[in-house]
């Protein structure tokens, strides 16, 4: 058979703003303070090509402010992130990635296809429950100058989420800027208001249903009130 060589190496104390610099051309990450441990395992060919390489990284605490995803202080504890890399089908991919963030649990989660001409790594965020406020840190601030967000990020109030998915299209070449057309988002929400603005009368109170795909906006209302009526069920959709 052919001559390979498997490889093994653990971690310890890896800053990642030192090393940011190797994946991100910008000044992305570079100014970040958190330490990562973790343990690699992978197989190199007779000519020491990468062939597969599996990463199980780990982090207990720490703090980012990603310049144009956000611009808020963002502590997290409890990091776990497994990172596998399949030449022999081009694969990048994140899975079991976990963490808490600002007290609040998140699951992140995405595939690459090397191969690909596209530069776009889309990265999905899981958050079980949080509220309308933390929405709107949360929201990438190059993509806050547009309809979708005025109503995800202005117009809904007072409201908790539940079941938040969003997959956000990463650009490794430019990972400041978000493309808003490209983000796709859907959860379910209850006691929200809802502001139409003049001359509509807002809704309060509302439980019901938001997807978000190919810059399209649905918002399935089941229940709620418009001043003293009580509403059963209504769709607003905005492109």
């Amino acid at each position: 058979g052919q001559l390979g060589m498997k490889l093994t190496g653990d971690l310890q104390h890896l800053n990642i703003a030192t090393w940011s610099h190797l994946f991100f051309p910008s000044a992305y990450l570079r100014n970040e303070t958190f330490i990562l441990d973790g343990h690699l395992e992978g197989t190199l060919d007779a000519q020491w090509q990468l062939q597969d390489l599996t990463a199980n990284l780990g982090s207990d605490k720490g703090a980012v402010t990603i310049k144009g995803l956000n611009n808020v202080l963002l502590t997290f504890e409890k990091l776990a992130a497994h990172i596998r890399f399949d030449k022999s089908q081009n694969l990048l991919m994140l899975s079991d990635t976990h963490l808490t963030m600002n007290g609040r649990e998140i699951a992140l989660q995405g595939e690459k296809k090397l191969g690909e001409t596209s530069g776009i790594y889309p990265l999905s965020v899981l958050i079980p429950e949080l509220s309308f406020d933390e929405l709107r840190q949360l929201w990438p601030e190059s993509a806050k100058d547009t309809l979708l967000a005025d109503w995800l990020t202005r117009r809904l109030d007072k409201g908790i989420v539940h079941n938040f998915q969003m997959t956000l299209p990463i650009d490794f070449t430019n990972p400041d800027v978000v493309d808003a057309t490209k983000l796709n988002a859907s959860f379910d929400f209850e006691k929200l208001d809802v502001d139409y603005r003049a001359p509509l009368i807002p809704v309060t109170n509302t439980k019901g249903h938001v997807s978000l795909h190919d810059d399209t906006l649905a918002i399935d209302v089941v229940s709620g009130r418009i001043a003293d009526l009580d509403i059963k069920q209504g769709t607003v959709t905005f492109t």
